[in-house]
């Protein structure tokens, strides 16, 4: 800003004082208060100090993480950082804070708001989103959960002798919709063969096999004996 320039007799005092040059959100002063009985030259800085101001808030039917839904007020500072408070309502999604009817405030930040205002919470139904889970020969378990949510009681899938039986879907957070499917995987098994004083050609005793899959196990030799079956 231009520099203001007063003159004054030496001993009198200064009567005409400026006001410091205003700036949005800010109260100025000057460093100097006392202009009775100059006796020197003096050079005077204005003192610019962030205002405070009141922030109304309003839950819109919400509740903040206390449980209250009532009104509540909190100071902010022009130009320095805030944060406001997330509230929740049942059956809807916070969005954001607003000021008005198509403008918001952010979360956090700094304040650049030169006065004191209302925020309404503004709110968007959420979804109710169906998860779906399908296994061939039993009646399909559907379950419901808001979108966005996490689904903790996953069902277990029924059992089926030789296999390994999971869903195709391992992570149950934040879908928008899903239809699940169960997945069979045959077990795999260790066969340990004991050749009862006979012998194995290939000294192999022990055999993974997989359980509704083709094998082959090796015959046992024994001397004067002819090999029925493995029991």
């Amino acid at each position: 800003y231009k520099d203001i320039i007063k003159t004054v007799y030496k001993g009198e005092s200064l009567e005409d004082i400026p006001s410091p040059t205003e700036r949005a959100g800010y109260s100025a002063v000057w460093n100097i208060k006392d202009f009775n009985n100059i006796t020197t030259n003096l050079e005077v800085t204005a003192k610019y100090t962030p205002n405070k101001y009141t922030v109304t808030l309003n839950p819109n039917g919400g509740e903040f993480s206390d449980g209250t839904s009532a009104y509540r007020n909190i100071e902010v500072t022009f130009d320095t950082e805030y944060e406001l408070p997330i509230v929740t309502k049942n059956g809807c999604k916070f969005l954001s804070w607003k000021i008005s009817d198509n403008k918001s405030v952010a979360i956090s930040g700094k304040w650049n708001i030169v006065n004191n205002v209302t925020l309404t919470a503004d709110y968007v139904e959420k979804t109710i989103m169906e998860i779906t889970f399908i296994q061939d020969d039993y009646d399909d378990i559907v379950k419901r959960v808001e979108e966005g949510a996490v689904l903790t009681d996953i069902p277990d899938p029924q059992p089926k002798r030789g296999y390994t039986v999971t869903w195709d879907v391992v992570d149950f957070e934040n879908f928008t919709g899903l239809t699940v499917h169960a997945v069979y995987t045959p077990n795999k098994y260790i066969v340990t063969l004991n050749p009862n004083g006979g012998t194995l050609t290939s000294g192999k005793t022990e055999y993974t096999v997989t359980y509704d899959e083709n094998y082959k196990l090796e015959i046992p030799e024994k001397k004067g004996y002819d090999f029925i079956a493995w029991e």
